[in-house]
């Protein structure tokens, strides 16, 4: 193939790349910077695509970037359906007020003069974690769940981000190509890495989430119980500092708010003046678990008389199987 072929060639990518930036602009509602279109979906910077849409790259030898726009259109291309279906997913997500200070605290990380690209959520189970993390999720964040193998092998650690971030590990890899192949998965873009259930790291891996953070351009999301968050803390002070130098003010989310109840009942077509029984009851036992749990067995008949039975219910059973304690 001649550099007349080749170019053409590499024209014809750049404009199915326009194709899909417009697509793709459009699903997301838009970017609040320009460079974000790249930083989320480009191996290569904005100044390099604003040059490939210009033909200007390289003195217009654009097809030397042919390889890479490849590579952008087949990532793009099978991202679409994830995020058409973010955006349907926004219509019926519940915006509380745990996922309001989670999403302050990551815009704010993202653009941190100081790198402070770590926000960490805590939360008891059944208070919310599960939302913040669906939530980045929808906005193309990759979250990877947290093991008990951690605790004991940073290599898995290193492994089960690389792998969420679609490049898997070699079966007979040592420890640092595992680090290796998780920094280089993240090194193509920018991005924010969501890791649930947090309170599984360990020292190895706190230093691993500072490499992350000092080497790429990813912000790190922790979600995790308190207590055990606590103890993670305490076990681990030397490698912790180094993470705590980098995080934003943590976020503890300690009881489920009658305004954020409203918005489940309202969403169900409930009267809003249930909202401070069903929010005791949450807070009782089960979080938010609870307050789906009692508005799916009042539904059928919305009445005062119904919540009150659906909530001795609620007590006798947590009373029975000795789940407050």
């Amino acid at each position: 193939m001649n550099d007349e072929q080749k170019l053409e060639e590499a024209k014809a990518l750049v404009a199915r790349l326009v194709e899909l930036e417009t697509e793709v602009t459009g699903i997301v509602g838009g970017f609040k910077k320009k460079e974000d279109f790249a930083r989320r979906f480009l191996n290569f910077s904005h100044n390099t695509w604003t040059q490939l849409k210009a033909h200007t790259y390289y003195d217009g030898r654009i097809w030397s970037k042919s390889d890479d726009m490849r590579e952008c259109i087949s990532d793009i291309e099978g991202r679409l359906p994830q995020l058409r279906a973010a955006k349907a997913y926004e219509k019926t997500f519940l915006e509380t007020a745990f996922v309001k200070a989670a999403k302050g605290r990551v815009s704010r990380a993202r653009d941190d003069a100081d790198g402070r690209r770590i926000v960490v959520c805590l939360a008891p189970t059944g208070y919310g974690k599960t939302a913040v993390a669906n939530y980045f999720v929808s906005k193309g964040a990759v979250k990877v769940e947290g093991s008990q193998s951690w605790k004991s092998s940073y290599r898995s650690f290193c492994s089960a981000i690389a792998t969420a971030c679609g490049t898997p590990v070699p079966v007979g890899a040592k420890q640092d190509r595992a680090e290796e192949a998780m920094l280089k998965a993240l090194s193509t873009r920018d991005g924010t890495l969501v890791i649930d259930e947090a309170n599984t790291l360990s020292g190895p891996c706190a230093n691993g989430i500072k490499e992350i953070v000092n080497r790429t351009g990813w912000t790190v999301v922790l979600l995790a119980i308190p207590e055990f968050w606590d103890s993670f803390l305490e076990g681990n002070q030397g490698e912790v500092r180094q993470v705590i130098n980098r995080c934003q003010r943590v976020i503890r989310q300690e009881t489920i708010l009658t305004e954020d109840v409203k918005l489940f009942l309202k969403r169900q077509g409930l009267p809003e003046a249930f909202a401070s029984d069903v929010t005791a009851e949450a807070n009782y036992f089960g979080g938010f678990r609870t307050v789906n749990s009692l508005i799916d067995e009042i539904k059928g008949d919305p009445t005062k008389d119904s919540l009150d039975k659906a909530v001795r219910r609620f007590r006798q059973n947590v009373a029975a199987f000795n789940l407050k304690k």
